[in-house]
């Protein structure tokens, strides 16, 4: 289906507009998402801090009443306890305190009480104790992950009042502590002051709540151990943590932090959703307004494409008449821009074209006379002159292709065999690799198992008792030694293996700009090419080895080379000479195969070939020798012509002939010595 200028001017436009629209909102939503999610774990953070701040604040400000009414209460002088008990009096928080000696909490060394505080309340000294509002905290203060506080706090509300206990050390007494009874709505209230976006809270060590919104939570002793963010700051290390949870069907964006003082958590948690509702507002309206540009940019697209297309059609119909013959012609187009240049352009080439088909004509009507007289004089030759070339074209093209496509062939096969060969190695180690059992990859993957295992089981504790265990392989050494042991030798297998791969791809790679290189070189076999730079020849030896060293171990034929000590050096082209090499060393192991098949005796017959290099003089001498089937002595003479070769239908003939060419333009000559059946 053909369209129309204009409607590829809208498609276009409009699909790019659109395209841009949903690349915008695609790119604003995660920007504004991840920006929206920073915020609101900022926000979190800064109210954790505060909240977190506040109540050490606050405990520090008890904690050194207590320290100075407790050393007051141990002196037992008169003096100083009417002392201690006005300070306790005059303090509207403090109601009544135990000095207590660790391991006998329950027999107090001194006891402190505000009667004033607990009348006010309604409470009575005999009541607190026993209801065990007084009774010491459960745990040694220890708490995941953070250091060791000796300050504890803990919910005690009781009969509708707020009421906290705080079990703080005497510093000036080892093994004495003050256990204080608080009465904590002023506490709580400066911890409920904190307002947010976010929904905050204290939770002591025990998940109990400290301080709630809802003041309710607080006297009912709302434990919240099982809410994620509490379940995390009660097991976890880190003393602060932002996390995304589920809770009842709805994800919460939460930070929890661990004070200083008192052993308790301060929590921040908000719903994703109301966080993220903005995102869906701003989508919503980027995309109503999304939509009146595309509409406004289509209605535009619209009429400029009308502007543009309409002179063109009518120049089309022009041109539609001019080409049934129609020259006198006006174009009714006049506009200011390139296609009224166009159309002027059109109406001269018209009339040039009117003028031209005039005096064609004539010209015609004169030579078909004598075009009808020569014609019947050529016909007949013409006949016999184009069967002669067609066949001459025939043959000749056939004789190119033929040797181009042999050539390529055979200088192609040389690095395509090497790089076969390198890659199936290449494949069966990486399998013996990634599947023997005891290779990197399976070890690894048994190390990984067993310590996700453990974990899972145990958790962290789990996993550490299990790592310590000793280990069945290496005496006195534990399970974790072992796995270090294993995790060392795993390292250097893929270091080895590394290296080797890096090895072989640098092959692979070189053979590839060898085969580039030669199909480069194949548009004109007439002329050579040459990069001729100062080579040393045992390298170039060595590398053709390298590449011919995995088709030789797979047909089981050993190499065996020979160098001079110093090093050899000759001007020439360094892939030429590759390529002799290879090719003759290929012929070696064709030769080997060759009498492997004649003999029936296969591959165990043992299949040798020897390479030396030596210098003579001034002249430096390549021996390639091989114990294959020998050159008989009627085809010496013929090996290193084009068209001959020995190998029948694989053969292509061109492999010796373009080895001595190579060497020959190096300055060399290519020669058999000597060749014997079956020996070197």
């Amino acid at each position: 289906m053909r369209w129309s200028i204009r409607t590829k001017i809208m498609i276009l436009v409009s699909a790019m507009l659109l395209f841009a629209i949903l690349a915008y909102l695609v790119v604003a939503e995660r920007v504004f998402r991840e920006d929206k999610e920073l915020l609101v774990f900022d926000t979190n953070r800064s109210s954790t801090e505060q909240l977190a701040g506040e109540l050490e604040s606050s405990l520090r400000r008890l904690v050194d009443k207590l320290e100075m009414i407790s050393q007051l209460a141990a002196d037992s002088t008169p003096t100083t306890l009417k002392l201690a008990y006005e300070f306790l009096e005059n303090d509207p928080e403090l109601l009544m305190l135990h000095i207590v000696r660790d391991g006998q909490s329950k027999r107090p060394l001194r006891q402190v009480i505000s009667k004033n505080q607990l009348t006010s309340l309604s409470l009575t000294p005999a009541e607190v104790l026993r209801a065990g509002l007084l009774e010491p905290i459960q745990g040694n203060g220890e708490r995941v992950g953070g250091p060791t506080s000796p300050i504890r706090i803990e919910n005690r509300s009781w009969k509708g009042k707020v009421l906290f206990l705080l079990d703080v050390p005497i510093t000036s007494a080892p093994n004495m502590r003050v256990l204080a009874l608080i009465e904590g709505t002023a506490l709580l209230q400066r911890l409920q002051s904190r307002k947010s976006l976010s929904f905050s809270f204290v939770v002591s060590s025990s998940g109990t709540v400290l301080s709630y919104p809802r003041t309710q939570s607080v006297l009912d002793r709302l434990n919240l151990s099982a809410l994620e963010p509490v379940r995390q700051a009660m097991t976890q290390v880190f003393p602060l943590r932002q996390m995304e949870f589920s809770d009842q069907g709805k994800k919460f964006l939460a930070v929890y932090q661990k004070t200083a003082l008192g052993s308790a958590f301060v929590v921040s948690m908000i719903d994703k959703q109301s966080a993220l509702s903005a995102r869906g507002r701003l989508l919503e309206r980027t995309l109503y307004v999304s939509l009146v540009i595309v509409t406004v940019v289509f209605i535009v697209s619209l009429f400029f494409s009308a502007s543009l297309s309409d002179p063109l059609l009518r120049l089309v119909r022009i041109t539609q008449e001019v080409a049934g013959g129609k020259f006198d012609v006006r174009i009714p187009v006049d506009t200011g821009d390139e296609i009224g240049t166009l159309a002027r352009s059109f109406g001269e080439m018209a009339e040039r074209l009117r003028t031209s088909h005039v005096e064609l004509e004539r010209a015609n009507h004169d030579l078909e006379h004598k075009v009808q007289e020569r014609t019947q004089e050529l016909e007949s030759r013409n006949v016999d002159i184009r069967k002669q070339q067609e066949v001459l074209l025939r043959a000749t093209r056939l004789a190119a292709v033929g040797e181009i496509a042999g050539q390529a062939a055979h200088e192609v096969l040389n690095p395509l065999t090497a790089m076969t060969s390198r890659l199936e190695s290449l494949d069966l180690k990486i399998r013996e690799f990634a599947e023997e059992p005891t290779a990197p990859i399976p070890s690894l993957r048994t190390i990984l198992d067993a310590w996700q295992k453990d974990y899972q089981e145990g958790g962290f504790d789990g996993w550490l008792a299990a790592i310590r265990t000793p280990s069945r392989v290496i005496p006195d050494k534990t399970l974790f030694d072992e796995d270090l042991y294993n995790l060392a030798i795993i390292w250097a297998q893929l270091s080895h293996h590394n290296q080797t791969l890096r090895g072989d791809f640098s092959l692979l790679l070189s053979e590839s700009h060898r085969i580039a290189r030669i199909v480069d070189g194949m548009r004109g076999l007439s002329r050579t090419r040459q990069i001729r730079a100062r080579a040393e020849i045992n390298e170039l030896v060595q590398e053709s080895v390298r590449v011919s060293e995995d088709l030789l171990k797979r047909h089981q034929i050993s190499i065996e080379t020979e160098f001079d000590e110093e090093a050899l050096y000759a001007l020439l082209d360094k892939d030429e000479m590759r390529q002799v090499f290879s090719n003759l060393i290929k012929n070696s192991m064709d030769a080997i195969e060759s009498v492997r098949e004649q003999s029936g005796a296969g591959l165990n017959r043992r299949g040798v070939v020897s390479i030396h290099v030596h210098r003579r003089n001034d002249t430096i001498r390549i021996l390639i020798r091989d114990n294959g089937q020998g050159i008989p002595e009627a085809d010496r003479n013929r090996i290193f012509d084009a068209d001959f070769s020995t190998k029948g239908a694989e053969g292509t003939g061109f492999g010796l002939s373009i080895c001595r060419r190579f060497v020959r333009q190096a300055g060399g000559e290519l020669v058999v010595s000597d060749s014997r059946p079956g020996e070197f």
